[in-house]
């Protein structure tokens, strides 16, 4: 898939014994043909894959020449983990209030960072002055105070701000100051994400369901159906309320859906697409 113009510009069908075909294998499989097909026509400078250390040796041994970056989802996940089992300690319970918080500051970094690792790691740190009520500092070349406006005083004195020197304040500077996670954000500076392209395999479900099996010259085509119906459907405008209904917004609104988050236990407002899409 092509980023971050979301179009699939290439697929293979790829055929793998269930028993040994491990997941790795076939990505390294398919990064192959994708050098070999696509790399003559359109240079491939970024690939962004998991952290699955057989993916990090291949494109370290046999594509120098690409940059790989990890997806920032994925590293999110990591440190979301990681914050929860250490807000279980001991006089640490309070930094279970700030896992968010520090989760959505590590997309904003590398959203921002312009693609200088540099830049990425002094806003990466800044973190755990932001988290003491701290929003400027000297210890840094190029990222020296946050960039949010003022908080204002009546949130100021909601938020549970952690102590310097606290037990729940060193835990997050260990984390955030450790040579692992530092290392890993050389590879995030671009923010890749490959969110559209689990909407693609959203779509591939509908023309090859999991339960069901294809022959290789049927799978093909479905992939080849997946693609176009993917690729088409792209970029579609938000829809509008045509007619009123009982407790609808006015004619015309732009419309809205409420999206439950189980991990958050939240809802999202999300934009609701026209229906008057292609569907192949």
């Amino acid at each position: 898939m092509l980023v971050p113009a979301k179009y699939c510009i290439a697929y293979t069908a790829c055929t793998g014994n269930r028993g040994n075909f491990l997941c790795w294998n076939g990505e390294s499989w398919v990064l192959t043909i994708t050098e070999s097909s696509i790399g003559e026509k359109v240079p491939v400078a970024i690939v962004a894959t998991d952290r699955h250390p057989g993916i990090r040796e291949l494109m370290k041994d046999k594509y120098p020449q690409i940059g790989h970056e990890f997806d920032i989802w994925h590293l999110s996940k990591e440190l979301k983990k990681i914050l929860l089992e250490k807000s279980k300690q001991k006089g640490c319970s309070n930094l279970a209030l700030w896992i968010r918080a520090v989760c959505n500051h590590l997309w904003w970094c590398a959203a921002n960072c312009r693609g200088d690792a540099l830049l990425l790691k002094e806003m990466w740190t800044s973190i755990t002055h932001h988290i003491s009520n701290q929003h400027s500092w000297d210890n840094a070349d190029e990222y020296k105070q946050h960039s949010h406006l003022p908080i204002p005083e009546e949130r100021d004195e909601e938020r549970v701000w952690l102590e310097a020197g606290s037990p729940a304040h060193e835990v997050l500077q260990e984390i955030v100051l450790s040579k692992l996670p530092l290392k890993k954000l050389k590879q995030a500076v671009h923010c890749c994400h490959t969110g559209h392209l689990e909407m693609y395999h959203s779509t591939m479900l509908k023309y090859c369901p999991k339960r069901l099996n294809f022959p290789h010259a049927g799978m093909r085509t479905r992939t080849q159906l997946a693609v176009l119906n993917h690729n088409n459907n792209l970029y579609r405008k938000q829809a509008i309320t045509s007619h009123l209904k009982k407790g609808s917004l006015e004619k015309g609104d732009d419309q809205f859906k409420l999206v439950f988050q189980r991990d958050q236990e939240s809802r999202l407002q999300n934009q609701y697409m026209n229906r008057s899409h292609t569907v192949m």
